[in-house]
């Protein structure tokens, strides 16, 4: 026999000098840098924490109709007024018709939504055409990936929503490699039509929340979702892996599935569109979300000096950019009035 058969163990246990075969499999683990605890960067409460982790798999779960799609477009909306870049998966039949209208109520432009360097909306019909995007994301780099909905996936890959095993393999295949690309991964969830179980959390909860790796997020109508009114969801957490968003909640009360209330999702129809946010527990809920229109329009008349463009008095007002720029339509004629005034 010539040579070492590197196939079995060699020397004592700590003692072994062999070249490892795959050392790209093995993280570093200097200490360049300051590593610091995750903190989320999406999904902004009014007090300015943020609610969901990137480079993590997110929850959003709860029955149908309670808001989950309203809240998830919301957080689409924010993103992209921020100029991030998102991707929406919709296997949930929600329509590229009933999105883009959504989106442009929140206040995003249409050119925006059209914009495939900023958003990427796509119907996928198998698991070939998910790892597909998946290999697209590596080099788009998304801020947020939202899929609507989970159990759709699993079941069009070819299992079962309420299988572990399942779940695990559209997990591992799918929305794991989608978050090491940095992006804050949320997919929403149904839960059980058998109230106890409901009570848990998501359909086949018990897997589900182990491989959880940001939060998990249930969202409960308080006032039902009424086209030109809005409505009102109670948002309470059933995990925080890394607790960030957790210490910064009010805990729930013992024997609660739930454990901490985040907070809850306000939306109101306006004249400028839709406004909406995310109160803190123990805040004041105003009556209607977001700031009136007229409002923007005093700020406008009192900023020094006066914005030139549409683009500097959204940045300059901030929120809700639809409202931002119908202040600035008026503005501009306030001036216009104003000069010929001075000119008379």
């Amino acid at each position: 026999m010539t040579g070492t058969d590197t196939s079995q163990p060699q020397g004592a246990a700590g003692t072994g000098t062999g070249v490892l075969l795959r050392p790209d499999l093995y993280a570093n683990m200097d200490f360049e840098g300051a590593d610091t605890a995750p903190e989320p960067t999406i999904c902004r409460r009014i007090d300015g924490q943020a609610l969901l982790y990137p480079n993590a798999v997110n929850a959003i779960f709860g029955p149908p109709g309670e808001g989950k799609t309203w809240l998830m477009l919301a957080v689409v909306s924010e993103t992209l007024n921020d100029g991030g870049r998102v991707l929406f998966i919709d296997v949930d039949d929600n329509g590229r018709g009933a999105i883009r209208w959504r989106l442009e109520a929140f206040g995003t432009l249409r050119e925006t939504i059209a914009d495939k360097g900023k958003f990427l909306y796509c119907t996928p019909s198998d698991i070939e055409d998910l790892e597909a995007i998946v290999e697209d994301m590596k080099r788009w780099r998304p801020s947020l990936v939202v899929i609507d909905s989970i159990g759709t996936v699993v079941t069009m890959s070819g299992g079962s929503a309420n299988d572990a095993d399942d779940f695990n393999r559209v997990n591992f295949r799918v929305m794991v490699p989608m978050s090491q690309t940095g992006a804050v991964v949320a997919y929403i969830d149904h839960v059980s039509k058998n109230p106890d179980s409901a009570r848990h959390g998501a359909q086949g909860s018990s897997a589900k929340l182990q491989r959880i790796s940001g939060v998990s997020i249930r969202v409960t109508g308080k006032e039902p979702f009424i086209p030109g009114q809005g409505g009102q969801s109670l948002l309470t957490g059933n995990k925080d892996r890394h607790g960030t968003v957790s210490r910064n909640c009010v805990p729930m009360e013992d024997g609660s599935a739930d454990k901490f209330i985040v907070g809850t999702f306000v939306m109101n129809e306006t004249e400028d569109g839709i406004a909406w946010e995310i109160t803190a527990e123990g805040g004041v809920t105003p009556q209607k979300a977001g700031r009136p229109r007229r409002d923007r329009l005093a700020e406008l008349k009192t900023m020094t000096p006066p914005p030139k463009t549409g683009n500097e008095a959204c940045e300059r007002l901030g929120g809700n950019r639809k409202a931002a720029l119908n202040a600035w339509d008026e503005f501009k004629y306030w001036q216009a009035g104003e000069a010929g005034e001075q000119a008379a």
